[in-house]
């Protein structure tokens, strides 16, 4: 890591309460694939809440937290979110992992 000083920023905007979003990753067993758990974390005060709050809900699974950039309304489940998200912390158990994929043809 490096540290470079820099002049203070003048952002065009800051989002007071940024919408978090945390990947719950669990692998029920050795020959089995990675399941995920998603949620979006609205009116958080800080990092530290959604952190916390990601802590308090892994029950011993690994997980990814991110902010989103974009401010974006939150659906129903089955509306996929699009905002860009930055990784504050955590790993993608599929990150480099080569996967088969098996094309099936119907004649």
């Amino acid at each position: 890591m490096r540290a470079h000083e820099t002049v203070h920023a003048e952002p065009g905007r800051i989002l007071g309460h940024p919408t978090y979003r945390v990947n719950f990753w669990e692998r029920p067993g050795p020959d089995t694939g990675w399941q995920l758990d998603a949620f979006a974390l609205t009116e958080a005060n800080d990092v530290a809440e959604a952190m916390a709050w990601a802590d308090e809900h892994s029950r011993g699974r690994r997980f990814e937290l991110f902010v989103e950039i974009e401010d974006e309304a939150v659906h129903d489940f089955q509306t996929p979110r699009r905002a860009d998200l930055i990784r504050l912390t955590g790993t993608d158990p599929n990150d480099g992992v080569s996967v088969e994929v098996l094309i099936r043809t119907i004649d």
